[in-house]
Order: C-alpha cells, then sequence, then structure tokens
C-alpha cells in the first residue's frame, strides 16, 4: 500500500513576538487579525504599553497591511513611526515594549515512490559492541553553542509543533555535519506528516524521501544509514527513528566536508533522536496546556460571567458543554435580548476550536444586497465572515433573515466544506433566532433547516425568574466599574423592586441599557426609582395571588425585629443593619408605630414619629420641616 503523502511543498507565514526575555510565535492563518492587550484579541501582547486593540494586520494574497487602530503609542516600522503601510518580509515592527517581525517558511519535501530507480548499495546501523569503546570524543565549544542556540527556540516558543521542529532539525543537521533533511510524524493512518524541512545549500529545492525509507524507517528501533544508487550517483542518507513505535523519523543527507561518519555519526544520531522527542512531547503537552489556557479566556469576560450568573440557564450550561463536543450545527431559541450570543460564545470556548476565532454575524445589521458578500466574501480580496471564521465558529443571528439563495448556499459550503472550487473550509455554525412570529420557522431554507434540526436548545425568557433579574444587574453594574471614589455602583431598595416586578419584554439587552442610562443619570448616588424609566413603573404588574411582595416582606421583617428589641429604634436599626434615619421613614410608610404611640418615642429617648394616621383628631398632614 502506498505511502500517503500528506507534506507537499508549501509556504506559512508567521509572527514572532518578542517581549522581554521571552519569545513567542504566531502562524498567521486565514485573512485577518487584530493586535493588542485586550484577551478577545486574535494575537493578545502581556505588554501594559500595549493598547486593548492597537493594530489590525490583513493579508492581500503574499502581502500584509497593517493599520494603528489609534494605541496610545504609535506603531514604529525599522524606527519610522507609521499609521498603516505594507508589512515587509524580515522587518521589525515595535509597538510599546515589544517587537514583530513577520516571516515566511517554506516547506519542500515530497514522498515519491521507488519505480525501481533507487538501488542499496550499503547499510549501516549501530553496533553495540563499539558503542561504548571507543569513548565518543567530546563536543567543540562551537558545538554546544549551536546546540544551546537550537533548543532555545523550542524552550520559548508558544507556536506548533511544526514552529518547535524547525530549530530541531536544523540542530541535527549541524551536528551531523548535513546539508539537508527533514523531520516528520508518523500517522496512525499510515501516512507521513512533515513538520520540516530544510535546505542551507538551495532554499528553493525539493527533498524526494522514497516511501520504501520510510517504511524501514517505521519499524526500526535504532538509526541506520543507508546508501543508494540514485540515477548515476551515490546518495548517503541518515535515518534517524525517534519516539516509541517509533513516532516520527529525521531523515538528513549531503554530508559537508569533515562531517562525522559511520559509528561515530550513529552515536550521535541516537543522542539526537532522543532530545528530538523529548522535545516534540513537552511542546505538545505545552500545546494542550495552551489550548487549555485559550480556552480559559472565555473566563472572567461578560458573556462568561453572565452565563455562569444566570440561575435560568443552570440545567442548560451542562447540555451545551456536551454539545459542544459533537461539533456540528446548533440552534439556539430564544427571545430577542436573551443570552444567544453569550450562549454560543460559552459554546465555542467549551469545543476543540476554542484557539481559533468566534465570529458573529447578524443578517438585520447589513443591508440585503450586501449579504452575500460580506458572508461569503467577494472576488476583490474581501475575505467574508465564513473565511474570518475558519477552523472556529461562525454565530448568525437570525438566520431565517437571509435572503432563501443565500440560506441555500450557506447550507451547501456547510455540507461541502468548500467556499468555492479552490476553497476548502472548517467552521461550525451556531446559529440564535427568536422564531416569535407566526409562521418564522418556515422562513428558513429547507436545507439549512435540516442542519440545525439535530441539535436545538431553547432559552428562557429573563421574567421566567426574577432572581435573574437582580444577579444579571448586580454583574451588569459591576462591569461598569466603580464610582470616581472608588465605590461600587449600587441600587436602592426601591429600584431593586421596581426591577424585579418589571417583565423585561428586551430581556438582557433591555436589562443593560436600562441599568447604563440610570446609572449615568445617577451620578455618583445610588440608582434609585426617580432614575428609572417612567414606563418600568407604570409596566410593573400586580404580584400574583398568594405570592408576597417585597414590600410585604420588608414591612413583615422590620415588625418582627421592633417587636423582639421592643420597638427600641436605635437597636433595631442596628439589628437591621440601616441608618435610624432609614429605619424611622420604613417605620412612617409601613405604619408600624401606630399601636405604640408617643409613649414609645419618648421611652426611648427619640422624637415620637407621626404618620397620616397618629395625630389627633383624624389623619395629620404633610409634616413641615
Amino acid at each position: 500500500m502506498p505511502i500517503e503523502n500528506n507534506a507537499g511543498a508549501s509556504t506559512s507565514y508567521r509572527l514572532l513576538i518578542f517581549h522581554g526575555e521571552s519569545i513567542r510565535t504566531f502562524t498567521l492563518t486565514g485573512t485577518e487579525w487584530v493586535i493588542g492587550r485586550a484577551n478577545d484579541c486574535d494575537i493578545t501582547l502581556p505588554d501594559q504599553t500595549v493598547s486593548r486593540k492597537h493594530l489590525r494586520l490583513e493579508r492581500r494574497d503574499e502581502e500584509f497591511l497593517f493599520k494603528d487602530l489609534g494605541g496610545a503609542n504609535p506603531v514604529l516600522l525599522n524606527g519610522r513611526p507609521m499609521r498603516q503601510g505594507v508589512f515587509p518580509l524580515n522587518q521589525t515592527m515595535v509597538i510599546g515594549l515589544t517587537r514583530i517581525t513577520l516571516d515566511r517558511r517554506v516547506s519542500r519535501v515530497r514522498v515519491v515512490a521507488d519505480l525501481g530507480q533507487t538501488q542499496v548499495v550499503a547499510r549501516e546501523v549501530l553496533d553495540r559492541e563499539l558503542a561504548v569503546s571507543p569513548t565518543p570524543a567530546p563536543l567543540e565549544p562551537d558545538e554546544v553553542t549551536r546546540l544551546l542556540e537550537s533548543l532555545e527556540w523550542p524552550l520559548a516558543d508558544l507556536g506548533s509543533l511544526q514552529e518547535v521542529a524547525e530549530p530541531l532539525l536544523d540542530m541535527a543537521l549541524n551536528l551531523t555535519g548535513r546539508r539537508r533533511g527533514t523531520l516528520g510524524r508518523f500517522q496512525p493512518s499510515g501516512g507521513f506528516e512533515c513538520l520540516a524541512t530544510m535546505d542551507h545549500s538551495d532554499q528553493e529545492r525539493e527533498l524526494h524521501v522514497p516511501e520504501q525509507l520510510l517504511r524501514e524507517a517505521r519499524v526500526a528501533d535504532q538509526a541506520f544509514l543507508v546508501t543508494v544508487h540514485l540515477r548515476g550517483a551515490l546518495v548517503e542518507r541518515l535515518v534517524i527513528p525517534f519516539g516509541q513505535g517509533p513516532a516520527g523519523v529525521i531523515v538528513v543527507e549531503e554530508a559537508r566536508p569533515q562531517a562525522p561518519k559511520g559509528q561515530e555519526v550513529l552515536r550521535m544520531a541516537r543522542a539526537i533522536g532522543s532530545v528530538t522527542w523529548q522535545r516534540l512531547q513537552e511542546t505538545q503537552n505545552r500545546l494542550e496546556l495552551r489550548s487549555e489556557l485559550d480556552r480559559l479566556r472565555f473566563q472572567g469576560t461578560a458573556a462568561q460571567a453572565t452565563i455562569l450568573a444566570s440561575s435560568r440557564l443552570q440545567q442548560l450550561r451542562p447540555q451545551v458543554r456536551t454539545a459542544a463536543a459533537q461539533d456540528t450545527p446548533v440552534l439556539l431559541l430564544g427571545e430577542d435580548g436573551t443570552e444567544r450570543e453569550e450562549l454560543a460564545h460559552y459554546l465555542h470556548s467549551q469545543s476543540q476550536r476554542t484557539t481559533s476565532k468566534f465570529v458573529s454575524f447578524y443578517a438585520t445589521m447589513v443591508a440585503p444586497h450586501r449579504v452575500e458578500d460580506e458572508l461569503f466574501g467577494s472576488g476583490n480580496g474581501h475575505g467574508g465572515a465564513i473565511a474570518r471564521a475558519q477552523g472556529g465558529t461562525l454565530y448568525i443571528d437570525h438566520p431565517e433573515l437571509l435572503p432563501e439563495v443565500v440560506q441555500g448556499r450557506l447550507a451547501t459550503v456547510l455540507q461541502t466544506r468548500r467556499l468555492d472550487a479552490n476553497t476548502a473550509i472548517d467552521v461550525r455554525l451556531v446559529a440564535g433566532a427568536a422564531f416569535t412570529e407566526p409562521g418564522a420557522e418556515s422562513r428558513l431554507h429547507p436545507a439549512l433547516a435540516q442542519l440545525l434540526g439535530g441539535t436545538c436548545f431553547g432559552i428562557p425568557p429573563l421574567r421566567d425568574d426574577p432572581r435573574d433579574v437582580l444577579s444579571l444587574a448586580e454583574l451588569i453594574l459591576s462591569e461598569m466599574g466603580p464610582l470616581p471614589d472608588g465605590r461600587p455602583r449600587m441600587l436602592s431598595e426601591g429600584a431593586k423592586r421596581l426591577l424585579t416586578v418589571y417583565p423585561w419584554p428586551g430581556n438582557l439587552t433591555e436589562l443593560r441599557a436600562q441599568l447604563e442610562a440610570a446609572a449615568a443619570r445617577a451620578g455618583a448616588q445610588p440608582i434609585a426609582p426617580r432614575h428609572l424609566p417612567d414606563h418600568l413603573q407604570e409596566g410593573a404588574p400586580a404580584a400574583p395571588i398568594g405570592v408576597p411582595t417585597l414590600e410585604d416582606i420588608e414591612r413583615k421583617h422590620i415588625a418582627e425585629v421592633l417587636a423582639r428589641v421592643d420597638h427600641n429604634r436605635q437597636r433595631a436599626a442596628k439589628l437591621l443593619g440601616i441608618a435610624q434615619s432609614t429605619l424611622f421613614e420604613k417605620i412612617k410608610r409601613y405604619r408600624l408605630d401606630t399601636l405604640r404611640g408617643k409613649n414609645d418615642g419618648k421611652r426611648n429617648g427619640e422624637p415620637p414619629a407621626r404618620d397620616a394616621g397618629s395625630g389627633p383628631g383624624g389623619p395629620a398632614g404633610p409634616t413641615r420641616r
């Protein structure tokens, strides 16, 4: 069976990011990236001198364009401040205290069939009896330096396995004195995945690796030298299997003059294979840890906090986490203003796609004649939402409002996994819809409805659980930050009562908008009923029969506390945790002093409380102060 070739010649780009003593790489997949300090940026820089969203980088064919998004510190390209322009290869850009270099990597390796064109002339393996004697000569100081410099990259790099494999292959070439080679790993299906290829003589030359050589390496338990007669010339290759199985192989050739040969290079190869396997394992473990950290990037965001703070979504969260692992399209049904997009983002953070983008597309915010271009892209190099979400999750709000032809094309793209004849895509669709109008479901294209019909979740409206109103209100106020004097933003008891009895037809979106407006009106004061719009009070429905209101509960509680302390208002205020003046107002509002009369006030050393029904001769008029 021929070996599957998964390692054709390819070109990729990456950013080398230098900050302090750390080095990090970022492989550029897609067409657009936002760089900044915020966690929701495509490339996050842990640098306080960088703005939250500092720079946008865009790829157009083989050219990269950048634009300053208004960062506090200017973007320097080769020492010159620039607002926008072309980011050339191998040039240095400075953002704050961080240096960034654009690098291109070309991988040229092809697994070829022997086709009877090669003939093995010699084969040599490590002689274990000679391996202990004579003692191998120690490495020269410059070789040790090169080895440590080569290993510095995989230890500091937080990039992919390919980016770590490149310096490891360079190390193998330097130590064995070879000019060109490849490093790859074997796949369970029988294929060979090239992780790195390098040619110190001609970077444009393609490296051919015979299938038979890989078959032998796959069952070998040690390194070996093989010399073949190929097209009238002798070609010697050093083959270094590594890992358990083995898991992968290094193949190097074209020895330099004075390069180690025979048993000397085979002894060295054994150490190279061991170091390579160890570094790749460490990198794989780091990548898994980074994937988990990327998953946790959603932690602490407003969307994640909203999902966790909601008692309505308590039973829905585990179901969404289960669906996240299935990687199938998902439909989220809920009234407008509910947590449809927040749940979609939560699903993305719990999936295997968390290292890629989460892209939102709002059908109601795009002009009908622009929908197709904005979703699928246009022919002038403009990438659409699907291209931006490559490898990640695409959230479409109100897909039933998309034109029917666009819905049909979307279903076809998702089913065939191809954006066009030349572009493969890998995107997960999450859709959010209300379907509150009669016949709204029928607006979905049959093919799209079939895709979304497999996994569907219903989101309860905010009015279903008044507890959510207060918990989400506190969360929204905390997101606004503290007052200028450092105190937190607060809701008065009256405002809480109005918030819990209002039906919130706009759900979370309406709650957020009303609280932001009320906070602006309140300034440094707690948000009171007078800071809320009139319709919140006018639209507050009466409590259901048999369900006590907050006023009933508060009145009963204060009455019980007063009774326990024999109506000593000073002690009652202390037990209730409120000021005496506040207690006086509540006693007057709830008429809790009508049975005690004036004597209680005199006995407690307090002025007698007056209310509308306590004065002689009938109800008293308003108190003047």
